[in-house]
């Protein structure tokens, strides 16, 4: 009896108790909610956006179409000029003859052949240079053998020179006084010899039997020979060396 008076003691006094609720750090978690984890590319989202200021991603770099680049190109670009060729006339100081004459063109009675050498304008292969050659039917004057004499041209700015020459008595060196105005500058001038071979870099235009002479079975050729000159400058006179082994048949300015 008195156990169960002591229960029935207990019980009421819980019953008047106030009840308390679960503080918010106990409460119990939502068991119907799921929870989503958190993933690597959602933290650096939230971390890199500015909440008062958002960048747009850069627009992709259009590609022009290549007819459009190759219209915004200058015409010109990347193009070289075309060279424009000059040819002198050296009738005036033809003072030898090639191809007749009591000593030949060698001084030893040697010559070329008048009816193979190549005259009047033209050029040779695949070279752009025109000459101006002489006439071979005037068999006394028909060459200029260099004696100091000065060359009358038209002034003016020039890259180069070409002449077509060639040596007797073996290879010559000799100098080629250039005149810019009052300003005279030396060239080098080398020409093979004209029964051997190119020795400075000359192009060989023709070969033929030489005639009149001991040995008409060497081969005697004319060369091409070309020489800077300063574009800056310009050209008013060109004298040739005092060097009567040094021959020219023709000569052509560059610009």
């Amino acid at each position: 009896m008195y156990c169960l008076a002591t229960v029935i003691i207990v019980l009421a006094i819980a019953g008047c108790l106030p009840r308390s609720e679960p503080s918010s750090d106990e409460q119990q978690p939502n068991v119907g909610a799921v929870t989503q984890p958190e993933t690597a590319e959602s933290s650096v989202s939230d971390a890199s956006v500015d909440d008062n200021k958002i960048e747009a991603p850069p627009e992709p770099v259009k590609k022009k179409p290549a007819d459009t680049e190759a219209q915004e190109k200058p015409a010109n670009a990347g193009t070289k000029k075309k060279a424009t060729y000059v040819p002198v006339d050296l009738s005036a100081a033809f003072n030898a003859s090639a191809t007749a004459g009591d000593n030949g063109f060698d001084g030893y009675g040697n010559a070329y052949p008048a009816d193979k050498l190549p005259h009047g304008r033209k050029n040779f292969g695949a070279s752009p240079v025109v000459f101006e050659l002489p006439d071979v039917s005037d068999t006394e004057k028909n060459v200029v053998t260099a004696s100091g004499q000065t060359l009358k041209i038209a002034p003016g700015n020039y890259t180069a020179l070409h002449l077509i020459a060639a040596a007797t008595d073996g290879d010559q060196k000799a100098g080629l006084v250039l005149t810019y105005g009052d300003e005279d500058a030396v060239a080098a001038l080398k020409i093979s010899d004209w029964c051997g071979k190119p020795a400075f870099g000359e192009i060989q235009i023709a070969s033929w039997p030489r005639v009149s002479g001991e040995n008409e079975d060497a081969q005697c050729k004319l060369y091409i020979q070309k020489i800077a000159v300063d574009p800056a400058k310009k050209l008013s006179s060109i004298t040739l060396p005092k060097s009567e082994l040094i021959h020219m048949f023709a000569l052509t300015l560059e610009k």
